[in-house]
């Protein structure tokens, strides 16, 4: 196989390269990249749907009929908000060390209070104009 003419020498030379350090950095950097993104975009998928299924128990305890794609969008849109204070939030903690608890807590309600506040003022402009 070759293992007895590796000696000392040809492994420090290997490992200090610099050529190898910066395809090492920029792969993991990569990789870490593609990590945080995609487990990003999963959070905010599961956050989506959470919304969704909050909005159809609102609308059927308003005896309203909405189709789950209608809830869905009314959700990503509840969504925005949130998902741009903790991006903000995530910039603002790595280059100041700025921390404030229950901040995942607030946002998400934020989301929840939107979807509901919408799903009622939708139930009033549906009896006002019924009623009129």
């Amino acid at each position: 196989l070759g293992m007895d003419k590796i000696n000392k020498s040809d492994i420090l030379g290997f490992y200090n390269e610099t050529d190898y350090l910066h395809k090492l950095y920029s792969t993991m950097g990569i990789t870490l990249f593609l990590y945080f993104f995609i487990e990003c975009l999963i959070t905010i998928i599961a956050n989506i749907i959470a919304l969704s299924l909050v909005g159809i128990i609102v609308s059927r305890s308003l005896r309203m009929k909405f189709k789950f794609n209608g809830l869905f969008s009314m959700s990503t849109a509840a969504i925005t908000l949130p998902s741009l204070l903790t991006l903000i939030y995530a910039l603002l903690y790595i280059f100041t060390g700025f921390t404030m608890e229950n901040f995942v807590i607030m946002t998400t309600l934020i989301s929840y209070v939107y979807i509901v506040a919408a799903l009622i003022n939708i139930y009033k402009n549906l009896v006002r104009i019924s009623g009129n």
